[in-house]
């Protein structure tokens, strides 16, 4: 008896979490910055902090990083320790500078109670209110790079951004990072963006930098993109803007 192609073929259908389950997994992941070094050009020596190595190996690990200084986090769930990428260590810096989120020493201190609050089993206590220039601005930036639409309308981000600060014992800055690496990989983990305009970078890019002249703020961002190579722009953007939606969800959660 002959069997039709249609019978003969066995399709195995690989399932992936939902979306809702991406974003608090990812969202309440133990992952934080854990320390910050700086690398300066000289002869070789050790430190707690600060490492001196060769020029041309200074050349190198600069030219990676993008800045003399790298920073890397500490993810206690998989037990790892390394450092973010360039695109990462820009957008922090970038999103400091405008104003989102605390200077990065400032952070570091602040995740480090938090680390210890989660190994003590303590709950943390945080007064989150609501940072209205933080709100603004970044409400403008995605306005302007045509992604607020997106995030408005997605109920799911909504909803887990309003538990998050609900509920997390995450301290500001760190929950703001957690969301924005949710967003980031939402589509690479459940199949579904959570933020549909970031699968196209090179499009916010050209939406941000054609209204450089309406702000202050979006002059800055024009200048400091546009000192990047041309083909790193993008997936800098991307980076970038899964922050500010973060930031923007997480301010529009808290109380005013």
């Amino acid at each position: 008896m002959h069997l039709s192609s249609s019978q003969d073929e066995i399709q195995i259908g690989i399932t992936r979490p939902k979306l809702a389950e991406v974003l608090l997994s990812t969202t309440y992941a133990p992952v934080f910055p854990f320390l910050s070094l700086r690398f300066e050009s000289g002869e070789s020596s050790a430190g707690p902090m600060t490492i001196r190595v060769e020029p041309k190996l200074f050349e190198l690990l600069t030219s990676i990083y993008g800045k003399d200084t790298f920073l890397e986090y500490l993810d206690m769930r998989n037990g790892r320790v390394e450092p973010w990428t360039k695109e990462m260590i820009v957008t922090l810096r970038l999103m400091e500078k405008l104003g989102l989120v605390s200077k990065i020493e400032e952070w570091l201190r602040e995740a480090r109670r938090t680390m210890l609050g989660l190994l003590s089993a303590e709950k943390m206590s945080i007064d989150r209110k609501r940072d209205t220039e933080a709100f603004v601005t970044s409400k403008l930036i995605l306005q302007a790079a045509d992604a607020l639409r997106d995030i408005e309308s997605n109920t799911t981000l909504t909803r887990v951004a309003e538990d998050a600060v609900k509920s997390s014992d995450r301290d500001r800055d760190t929950l703001i990072y957690r969301m924005a690496m949710a967003i980031y990989h939402s589509k690479r983990l459940s199949g579904e963006a959570a933020v549909q305009a970031i699968e196209d970078p090179g499009l916010m890019y050209l939406a941000l930098v054609g209204k450089t002249d309406q702000s202050k703020e979006l002059a800055v961002l024009g200048d400091e993109f546009q000192s990047y190579p041309l083909e790193t722009r993008p997936e800098l953007v991307r980076v970038f803007i899964c922050f500010v939606a973060s930031c923007y969800l997480y301010e529009r959660s808290v109380k005013a």
